[in-house]
């Protein structure tokens, strides 16, 4: 893809410049070695849990994912609660921080950083999977057990 194309495809999907600086930055961290999904899941569940601090959660999980959604501007989700899980779903072609999508990311394996930056910030557990469902990246989340 020429870089006009892609530009014309990244404004299209609404990815803002500093979007495209974290999806462009995962993915060089990952091709040149120093990354992997492990770090990445660690790390953003920590900047959520920072996020979620500066700028407080929400009286539900769920709200509290919808406005981590909405805060980021992540793109197109969905989410569903029922069954003692969240799912957020995210619609592929929309999200604004896949190091794929957005960043260019061409080695094979994961490293999506939804996971743990949803999961910090709801005070969710998350599995570490992201399944792709049709059109959706799916994140299934549990509220942690009361001790």
């Amino acid at each position: 893809m020429l870089p006009d194309d892609l530009r014309a495809t990244l404004e299209r999907k609404g990815v803002k410049p500093v979007q495209a600086f974290v999806a462009s930055l995962m993915a060089a961290f990952r091709e040149v070695g120093v990354l992997n999904f492990g770090v990445v899941y660690i790390a953003t569940e920590n900047v959520g849990r920072r996020l979620a601090s500066i700028y407080g959660r929400e009286s539900s999980p769920g709200k509290s994912l919808a406005r981590i959604a909405e805060m980021l501007e992540l793109g197109e989700y969905r989410l569903e609660e029922g069954g003692g899980e969240i799912v957020f779903a995210m619609k592929s072609e929309s999200c604004r921080l896949c190091p794929r999508r957005v960043g260019g990311l061409e080695l094979p394996g994961k490293l999506c950083p939804l996971p743990g930056l949803l999961s910090g910030f709801a005070g969710v557990r998350a599995e570490q999977d992201v399944k792709r469902e049709g059109e959706y990246c799916v994140i299934r989340l549990k509220p942690e057990s009361p001790a």
